[in-house]
């Protein structure tokens, strides 16, 4: 520690050069301008880092999985949702085709596990899939185990190259 005219500086905690501590003991204009301008720029960079990461952050939980010859009717795995947040349950599909060259028709159903019987949440086309990836959600469907039925053409089968289900 330094004693300046009856004033005690800490050198660890005091980010000014001593050469623009002035005499009386205060800081000059300059240096007070260049902290705030740190601290400012520091702040910001702290928000945008938070601002641009959330986007999948805080999702509960996630799988990724592909698809490889199934038949019409193919179900999911089941995953546990238990509520802990307020994300939506979502499939990313993308890579699809088929392997008799039919028309592509590829729809992907939501259940939620039962005690006597499953509980459809809806049916999303995912046909799309052969050009881009296709991206569709079922809402926050609460907390429950969760599975999804993939149905096309009763003929052929279904491959994708990746699929992704986040809830």
């Amino acid at each position: 520690m330094k004693t300046f005219r009856n004033r005690v500086f800490r050198q660890a905690v005091s980010t000014v050069p001593a050469d623009e501590v002035q005499p009386s003991g205060r800081v000059s204009l300059a240096s007070r301008i260049r902290s705030r301008r740190s601290k400012t720029l520091a702040g910001l960079a702290l928000a945008a880092m938070v601002v641009v990461v959330p986007g999948t952050a805080y999702a509960e939980g996630s799988f990724l999985s592909s698809l490889s010859g199934i038949r019409s009717g193919f179900h999911s795995r089941i995953w546990t949702d238990t509520g802990r947040d307020a994300n939506a349950t979502a499939l990313r599909i993308a890579g699809c085709s088929r392997t008799d060259g039919a028309r592509f028709l590829l729809k992907a159903e939501l259940f939620r596990v039962g005690s006597f019987w499953d509980t459809s949440l809806g049916v999303r086309d995912v046909s799309g899939c052969v050009v881009a990836p296709v991206s569709v959600n079922w809402g926050n469907p609460g907390p429950g185990d969760y599975y999804i039925v993939f149905t096309h053409y009763d003929f052929g089968n279904v491959n994708a190259n990746s699929l992704t289900v986040s809830y």
